[in-house]
């Protein structure tokens, strides 16, 4: 019985049910037979939108028929429907079950055929006006552990998205203050971003680049491509990238810059940030209060200033005892998690390490050494950042990471969400599922996802950090990915050497299941050609291309986005119509029953994405 039925429906229901009680067995029989061949009947002739709506009706009824229930009836349920089952099964005999199971398969591939059938015989007879529009939904779907939003047709058989926290295996640490307490995304940064009221909110997102670049640490660089013509913003870069951060002092008397502009005052670094030619468009106010803001809170920031007053100190002291200026260096640790996040006092930073004079090796748990100058290189100007390194994100994107709250490291482990399964043998996070867990689509705000042109150049810059990430590994690994079956490769690129007196290097066997890889590209090439060889010439050639103005992007723009601004929501609503497309095609058969089919994803100038069949 349905709460939620009319008054008419449970009329016609209850004189139903009179009539019923007063009929014989015999009677019965024969009415519910009737009633099933009826109910045949009219599921074979149904179109696809009238099963859709049958299926969709019954469902809702059943989960509003669990969702009455207790978790101790529905356990009570789920044990008497195993028992009946399982009582079923084993009166049966060998060949009962046999032809039981035949039947169960028959009827199942009938059903798709007779499904398959409709949608063959709809595309056949079809009118393009009369065509109604695929739609994801809402995006109102929660994830049970980290309650992030997803799309219905997203949903897993068993319930759980392993796209946001692994199924609850990911709970990222939020940063904290000295007492514990949670840190939000500062409210003057989320206001800039997001409140369409803020007279300075067009501009901020418009030169949030160079926002950025003038109050990080550290930068990026690379060969960054201006796409000609007029069209959406797209970040394209070329070659090597690298990050960069420099010593306390600056070199040769050059202006400062990055880092060096924290231990300074900030009204005179604010004004050597607005007289930088890449700075020119920026506005005085925004930067002051990002830069005081940063001094006030940023535990980065406030390392360079322990340093610096410790490098003072020191001077002092060294010239009133007559002695030598002793040399001051800061150690940026790598294991940065092993407190949590949280933040102590400044004597006792997590962030960073300093030592007075050389009166012992450093810990070997550091990532880059800092000096005011250095002392065994002069002329060093920067300081190379490794991708693999805690402290990167945090110094190259500071308006994402305002707090300096430290990013991955190798061999990262994380606090599980209530609920989820552990997985006894990987306990470590990976790169790839730490940056995917960061882009998920939750109720507050989340910077990351939110920054417009910075968003861009994060995701491109975190592609390229996996990227040079597992490229690491295969070149660490290469005995469990048994390269010593290319000895004889490797011998005769030594003797090619050596023929012309040139040093060889260590060879390093990439393996053709690196994705993109050229191994990987003519592997894949070949499988394509030999599908042709089989089968002959395609059929079909069908190009499918995602369009910024469909309903599921605009409806989940914030005000104020383009839908350029969300290349994580154009990527995820294209991939669920295109599996939409391939299932209409493949396994309904719209064009034909399938024999073969083959398909690449690339993406266009304008950054949207485009499958060819």
């Amino acid at each position: 019985m349905d709460d939620n039925e009319d008054f008419g429906t449970k009329k016609r229901r209850l004189t139903k049910d009179r009539l019923l009680t007063k009929q014989s067995q015999e009677s019965l029989a024969k009415i519910h037979a009737l009633e099933k061949e009826s109910r045949r009947k009219r599921i074979e002739t149904e179109s696809i939108d009238q099963r859709r709506i049958r299926l969709d009706a019954h469902a809702s009824s059943q989960q509003r028929y669990i969702d009455q229930q207790t978790p101790e009836e529905l356990g009570v349920n789920r044990e008497k429907n195993a028992t009946s089952y399982q009582r079923h099964r084993s009166t049966m005999t060998n060949v009962e079950l046999t032809t039981y199971r035949e039947i169960n398969l028959e009827s199942h591939h009938r059903a798709q055929e007779r499904q398959s059938q409709a949608i063959r015989a709809e595309a056949i007879n079809f009118d393009e006006s009369q065509v109604p529009e695929h739609y994801c939904g809402k995006l109102d779907v929660l994830c049970t552990f980290c309650q992030a939003k997803h799309f219905r047709d997203e949903l897993p058989s068993d319930k759980k998205f392993t796209d946001c926290c692994r199924k609850g295996k990911i709970m990222l640490p939020k940063p904290q203050d000295v007492y514990g307490n949670d840190l939000k995304y500062p409210k003057f940064l989320e206001s800039l971003l997001s409140d369409i009221d803020n007279p300075n909110r067009i501009h901020f997102r418009n030169e949030i680049r160079s926002y950025n670049s003038a109050v990080s640490f550290a930068s990026m660089g690379a060969k960054i491509v201006d796409l000609l013509g007029r069209g959406s913003y797209v970040f394209k870069i070329h070659g090597q990238t690298f990050h960069r951060t420099s010593h306390l002092q600056p070199f040769d008397n050059e202006t400062p810059q990055f880092a060096q502009l924290y231990v300074i005052d900030s009204t005179q670094a604010t004004e050597i940030r607005q007289n930088h030619n890449a700075n020119e468009n920026c506005r005085r106010d925004v930067l002051d209060k990002i830069d005081r803001f940063f001094r006030a809170h940023n535990r980065l920031a406030q390392s360079y200033q322990l340093m610096r007053d410790i490098e003072a100190q020191e001077t002092i002291r060294a010239i009133e005892a007559g002695e030598q200026i002793p040399i001051v260096s800061m150690i940026l640790k790598r294991d940065r998690h092993s407190d949590q996040r949280r933040y102590n006092a400044p004597t006792c930073n997590e962030v960073a390490m300093i030592f007075v004079n050389e009166d012992g090796e450093p810990p070997l748990n550091r990532d880059i050494r800092i000096y005011p100058k250095n002392p065994e290189d002069p002329n060093q100007k920067f300081i190379n950042l490794n991708v693999l390194s805690p402290n990167m994100d945090p110094m190259t994107y500071a308006l994402l990471f305002p707090y300096g709250e430290p990013g991955w490291q190798p061999n990262w482990q994380c606090d599980s969400y209530v609920g989820a399964l552990a997985n006894k043998v990987r306990k470590n996070i990976s790169m790839l599922q730490y940056k995917v867990a960061l882009t998920a689509i939750r109720e507050e705000f989340n910077p990351i996802i939110g920054a417009g042109k910075i968003t861009q150049q994060w995701l491109v810059d975190s592609y390229l950090q996996v990227e040079a990430n597992n490229l690491n590994y295969v070149r660490q690994n290469q005995k469990r990915l048994r390269a010593e079956c290319y000895q004889g490769l490797s011998d005769h690129i030594d003797n090619l050497a050596q023929n012309q007196n040139m040093a060889a290097g260590v060879s390093v066997i990439l393996p053709s299941s690196f994705e993109g890889s050229p191994r990987n590209m003519r592997e894949r090439c070949c499988d394509a050609m030999s599908i042709f060889a089989k089968y002959g010439h395609p059929d079909l050639f069908i190009t499918f291309t995602a369009n910024p103005g469909w309903r599921e992007i605009t409806e989940n723009l914030k005000p104020g986005e383009n839908s350029s601004d969300r290349p994580d929501l154009i990527a995820r609503v294209f991939k669920v119509k295109l599996d939409s497309l391939l299932n209409d095609i493949v396994k309904h058969g719209i064009f034909g029953k399938v024999i073969a089919f083959v398909y690449t994803i690339e993406f266009q100038k304008e950054d949207y994405p485009i499958v060819t069949f």
